[in-house]
């Protein structure tokens, strides 16, 4: 009985660039650019997945709204903070009259208000998915608590993993952890009739894909580029490029 043997394909780095070699003797190369400002996607087109809603509660930005969601307003306009970590919800929820301790049923801890609202929404607005996320920045004054939900998406989804990927792509977004792919490609014979003195002797541009969104996202770009696992691609701070 034989065994075949299958080797995964190699991948250097040289001057900056991840470089592969191809069975025809040709070579791809790409490599990183950070793009900091790069556009917010539209929803459901790209990273934002149809049927996740963003709702901003606090945030130490100054007041940067995302999405709005009526039966979360409604919720949390009853939830009040007694002390720390104690929450309350009102029972009468009667904006002309003051509340009376009478119309008060504690909820409990911080951790007891996001199930209050997760229960909440899936018993009268059908949400599949409620969730409190943290994002932080790269100082201490960019943070924000965002509420993610998810409604409205095909039965048999995992509305985890969606609300997930969302949340991590949108969060690697705000602190500008994006990043663009260059790519490029040499033919067999350019690559030996190329100047060794000269590192981009006979490479050609390929294409430019920005959009890739945090360590993952970026390395995932490369491995599509170089036609390999991510597991192959190196560290994206061996092929990023210079800022000038």
């Amino acid at each position: 009985m034989s065994t075949m043997t299958t080797t995964r394909p190699r991948v250097t780095v040289e001057d900056g660039w991840a470089v592969r070699n191809l069975n025809d003797g040709s070579q791809v190369r790409a490599r990183l650019t950070h793009d900091p400002y790069h556009p917010e996607p539209e929803r459901g087109a790209g990273m934002w997945n149809e049927g996740v809603t963003l709702v901003r509660e606090r945030d130490g930005y100054g007041g940067a709204d995302l999405d709005d969601h009526d039966g979360l307003r409604a919720v949390l306009d009853r939830l009040y903070r007694v002390s720390h970590n104690e929450w309350r919800v009102d029972m009468v929820h009667d904006t002309a009259l003051p509340a009376t301790r009478t119309d008060w049923r504690p909820v409990g801890d911080d951790i007891d208000r996001e199930t209050f609202v997760r229960r909440y929404l899936r018993a009268f607005w059908d949400v599949q998915h409620v969730s409190l996320r943290h994002h932080q920045g790269y100082s201490q004054s960019d943070w924000a608590d965002i509420w993610v939900i998810v409604e409205g998406v095909e039965e048999g989804a995992n509305v985890d993993a969606l609300a997930d990927a969302t949340w991590q792509e949108w969060d690697a977004w705000a602190k500008g952890d994006v990043y663009t792919v260059e790519s490029q490609t040499r033919t067999l014979t350019d690559a030996m009739c190329a100047d060794p003195r000269d590192p981009d002797d006979g490479w050609e541009d390929y294409e430019h894909v920005g959009g890739y969104y945090g360590d993952e996202g970026a390395r995932a770009g490369l491995a599509e580029f170089l036609g390999v696992d991510v597991a192959d691609v190196p560290a994206r701070w061996d092929v990023m490029k210079e800022s000038y």
